[in-house]
């Protein structure tokens, strides 16, 4: 008669011998994953009908895969959002191999995820960068994976968002700040106070953001743009001997070839 301890141990062995190794950029080194289960697979068409720009589902599934199939959980809440889109790259090559279509001007490419896993050894993560405004004194990194994941958990998750296109984006300017902002700290002619931002909730730490100077908001935008053009150039695939494309890693990322 078979035994279910057996076969599971049996598969768990196999599944430690497949396991692969992804480069993580913040850590300039290789860490060891899972593959993707299939428990884990049947889990991304639930994110099918996901919460627009939010992606909340498709948030949390990621990062609970991410997780579970990392074998340093120590460093979870050290990697970035630009790391978790490495490891996604990864996970999806292991599981449905390196080829991806690709659709540009009306027209179907075939890429290959291996010029995006190349990439990742190239780009660097931009350096966290102090804001000085009105003797507000604020700290400004690349978002946390973790920060991410508790936002969406915290905020969206299980709640039908209704909105009008204008509070949509409100919302998510504010959301990516949240994440980008490290600490608040106000100058009294020569002493600094830490308001402790980081030790609120998310809820709260979105109406700090609101009260902070416009100008720290352009400041942010900035530093936005500095992740997003490394985003950008990770996410670059060759098409064709002279064109490239920038592709999304959405939840169709990992129900499709």
């Amino acid at each position: 008669m078979a035994d279910i301890k057996t076969i599971l141990s049996t598969l768990n062995a196999i599944t430690e011998k497949n396991s692969f190794d992804v480069y993580i950029p913040s850590l300039k080194r290789e860490v060891k994953f899972k593959p993707l289960s299939t428990k884990q697979q049947q889990s991304f068409y639930s994110c099918a009908i996901d919460t627009i720009p939010f992606n909340t589902r498709f948030v949390i599934t990621t990062f609970e895969a991410i997780t579970e199939n990392c074998y340093e959980p120590d460093i979870i809440s050290q990697l970035t959002t630009i790391d978790r889109l490495v490891i996604l790259l990864a996970l999806r090559k292991n599981t449905l191999g390196a080829d991806l279509a690709i659709v540009k001007n009306d027209t179907l490419y075939t890429g290959t995820l291996n010029d995006c896993l190349k990439n990742a050894k190239a780009i660097t993560i931009p350096d966290s960068k102090t804001v000085e405004v009105k003797n507000i004194r604020v700290l400004l990194s690349t978002p946390l994976m973790v920060d991410q994941y508790g936002v969406e958990k915290a905020l969206r998750e299980n709640i039908n968002i209704k909105m009008s296109p204008d509070e949509l984006l409100k919302q998510a300017v504010l959301c990516e700040t949240s994440k980008i902002v490290k600490s608040i700290s106000v100058i009294n002619e020569d002493k600094v106070t830490d308001l402790g931002y980081n030790q609120l909730n998310y809820k709260d730490r979105l109406a700090v953001i609101e009260s902070l100077p416009a100008e720290i908001m352009l400041e942010v935008q900035q530093y936005v743009s500095q992740i997003t053009e490394i985003t950008n150039s990770l996410l670059t695939v060759n098409i064709s001997d002279d064109a490239t494309a920038i592709i999304d890693i959405t939840v169709d990322f990992f129900l499709s070839g």
